[in-house]
């Protein structure tokens, strides 16, 4: 069961405008030793024929109350990834991709449900910050996230 797993709040009285950070887990993947730790293998050999996998690992996406309004730093894995057979291309590349990664993603284990177990719907927040284009921390925004275009360029001139 997936759920806000830490929340740090500032001191009251402080003049710091971060108020809290919050560190949600959108589900958790597990990867092959190769990809966590390296290999002198070819990338496609251990791909395709390693049979270890490591135990899983959290995918965290932080919720920031900030002075200036609500910061999202990442948006976590999208549940569609293992709920959605679509979801991954087909063919080779989409034997590839289930190759890399195993997802473990349950209903509660969406940004959206993580964000409501803070009191927080989606169009709450103000601003989303994306470390990496990786897919468990890029997830494209849907029509519900998008608040104001300026606030995904970061995600759109990226693409």
């Amino acid at each position: 069961m997936a759920s806000a797993t830490a929340v740090s709040h500032a001191d009251r009285g402080t003049t710091d405008p971060v108020r809290a950070v919050s560190v949600v887990s959108t589900g958790t993947v597990e990867i092959h030793p190769e990809h966590a730790f390296g290999s002198r293998k070819p990338l496609y050999w251990w791909l395709l024929t390693s049979r270890d996998w490591l135990p899983p690992r959290p995918i965290n996406a932080y919720l920031i109350e900030h002075a200036g309004g609500l910061i999202l730093f990442d948006t976590g894995q999208d549940r569609a990834s293992v709920t959605d057979p679509s979801y991954f291309p087909g063919g080779f590349t989409g034997h590839i991709y289930d190759r890399l990664a195993r997802f473990h993603i349950g209903e509660d284990g969406t940004l959206t449900a993580q964000l409501a177990t803070l009191g927080y719907a989606p169009a709450d927040v103000d601003t989303a910050i994306l470390s990496h284009l990786h897919q468990d921390s890029s997830r494209r925004p849907t029509r519900r996230w998008r608040r104001s275009p300026a606030r995904w360029t970061s995600w759109a001139t990226a693409r």
